[in-house]
């Protein structure tokens, strides 16, 4: 059976980058997205990573037994700071500079900083 060509999608929906912008905009970073399982998290420390459009996500069991979602990167340089899914040790540190984050998306440490780190660099 051949499908009227009315109900195919053209040529360009899946080479031309306006329509993959179209998209992703529309789409993918417009809605909610599926991310995984309660289940997939069991244990503190535990992570997974998705991609909603064109953003990397982090979903990590916290100590207090929370789940929480971050953007996937360090607001040092704009890395990648985790891949696909794991346990995360007392922190997420960065692959780059080496920033670290609590679990609750705050900056706990900078390399060579030698004083407290301000008070706006918290996520609260």
């Amino acid at each position: 059976m051949t499908l009227p060509s009315a109900l195919l999608l053209p040529k360009s929906a899946y080479t031309s980058q306006s329509w993959f912008e179209r998209e992703q905009a529309t789409i993918f970073e417009n809605n909610w997205q599926f991310a995984g399982f309660t289940e997939d998290l069991p244990a503190p420390g535990d992570f997974l990573t998705v991609q909603a459009g064109r953003t990397s996500i982090m979903i990590i069991h916290g100590p207090d037994g929370e789940l929480r979602a971050f953007h996937n990167m360090c607001r040092h340089r704009g890395t990648r700071l985790l891949r696909t899914c794991g346990k995360a040790g007392k922190a997420i540190t960065c692959p780059y500079h080496d920033w670290s984050y609590d679990f609750k998306g705050n900056l706990i440490a900078v390399p060579q900083q030698k004083k407290n780190l301000p008070g706006w660099i918290k996520a609260n």
